[in-house]
């Protein structure tokens, strides 16, 4: 489940990082007359690798998460992907100019391990990401499923995105029966099925010197997965090296 974040330093040089979730996209279909997936069309899911060099990018795992990134960028010397299960993953990156970065890719919890709903457990884990990701000292993207809305704590310590209200699960598309067979059998988390009540969950946040320009929901692609992926363009000083003390 794609989020793509467009990272734009500030001299003219793109800088793409993609965000993702499980074993990657399907293929694509083209929709019928009602707009939705040609169930005939629809083949094996995309691995991650297969992404990566469809989009000519790098890749980072740590399942059930990843991060991909363009060619021109690199690992930070002397520093090694973080991971916690699927609390989160932290990946320090370098543009080519030596601008670095950190990416966080997080999927917040949605039930227990009875599988019940538990917000108590889900807004902690977002709590310790936020406060971990407020102690970094280079500008820090944020992005994810965080299986609620977390404008509001990413807020209070200044993290912004430009995303609204507009929901981004479940995707139209993922309610047909059909499609939710083959989104279980690639390996994708639990579906909430047909009539579940939309909800925005998936972000991209920037702070500690990153400036969130643009965001957006893909809802283009709504057959890859049952959430939408969400777009961000995000400005990161060049060469900045901390923003903190």
């Amino acid at each position: 489940r794609p989020r793509i974040a467009a990272l734009t330093t500030s001299s003219t040089e793109i800088c793409n990082v993609l965000i993702t979730i499980g074993r990657g996209s399907f293929e694509g279909s083209t929709p019928d007359q009602f707009g939705r997936p040609r169930q005939d069309q629809l083949r094996r899911p995309l691995t991650l690798k297969a992404l990566a060099e469809a989009l000519g990018m790098e890749l980072i795992k740590a399942k059930p998460l990843a991060v991909l990134y363009r060619k021109n960028l690199k690992v930070s010397p002397g520093t090694k992907t973080e991971s916690d299960g699927r609390k989160f993953m932290r990946v320090q990156l370098r543009a080519p100019d030596g601008t670095e970065f950190v990416v966080y890719n997080t999927h917040a919890v949605r039930w227990d391990e009875h599988q019940q709903p538990n917000p108590a457990v889900r807004e902690q884990q977002i709590a310790n990401l936020t406060k971990k990701a407020d102690h970094e000292t280079l500008p820090t993207i944020v992005g994810g499923d965080f299986n609620e809305d977390s404008r509001r704590p990413y807020a209070a310590e200044g993290f912004e995105t430009h995303q609204g209200e507009e929901p981004t699960f479940p995707t139209q598309e993922s309610n047909d029966p059909k499609l939710q067979t083959k989104l279980r059998q690639s390996g994708t988390p639990r579906q909430e099925g047909p009539g579940s009540t939309a909800e925005a969950i998936d972000y991209i946040f920037a702070g500690n010197g990153a400036d969130s320009l643009e965001g957006e929901v893909l809802k283009s692609a709504g057959r890859a997965s049952d959430h939408y992926p969400v777009r961000s363009k995000v400005a990161i000083p060049r060469n900045n090296q901390t923003v903190k003390p």
